[in-house]
């Protein structure tokens, strides 16, 4: 199969493309982790950069990272870095689709973006019954509650604290 890519043709099969580029898993993961802050407080709003922060430890096998006493865990760090680039995509995407609440102005730096499930977000994802994301739900809460985003453990997972 030829796609067009920014101008480049790419013979990548679509099963493999949504293997690592699924944008719609992507949003629905991360409507996931906002789910237990919900749950804590219906009006907080989570920054971006938490979002990001757990999304990364619980999908990318990073809370290694955090947990390691000295170990070396090998750990890529790269899917850290591209969802940090796709994730204004993601927020974008369950802004349009009403799952959202934004926090924030034009200039606004994105980690410091703050956004909130609605209750359609809700109403969706009590609607999921597939236990991959209600398992999702609960490793997230439990990250969430043992784990603080710190600039300690920020750095941990950017590899600047070894």
């Amino acid at each position: 199969m030829t796609n067009l890519n920014n101008g480049n043709y790419s013979f990548v099969p679509p099963s493999i493309m949504l293997l690592f580029d699924n944008r719609q898993l992507e949003v629905i993961k991360t409507l996931c982790l906002l789910y237990p802050f919900y749950k804590k407080s219906k009006r907080k709003f989570v920054k971006v950069s938490d979002i990001l922060f757990y999304y990364s430890l619980v999908n990318f096998g990073m809370i290694k990272l955090i947990e390691s006493k000295g170990e070396k865990e090998e750990v890529s760090r790269n899917l850290y870095y591209r969802y940090e680039q796709g994730v204004n995509q993601v927020i974008l995407e369950m802004v349009h689709l009403g799952f959202i609440e934004v926090k924030g102005t034009v200039t606004s730096k994105l980690s410091q973006l703050g956004v909130r499930l609605t209750l359609q977000g809700n109403e969706f994802l009590k609607k999921l019954e597939i236990d991959y994301f209600l398992d999702l739900i609960d490793e997230y809460s439990n990250v969430i509650s043992l784990i603080d985003n710190n600039s300690e453990n920020k750095k941990k997972l950017k590899g600047v604290i070894k």
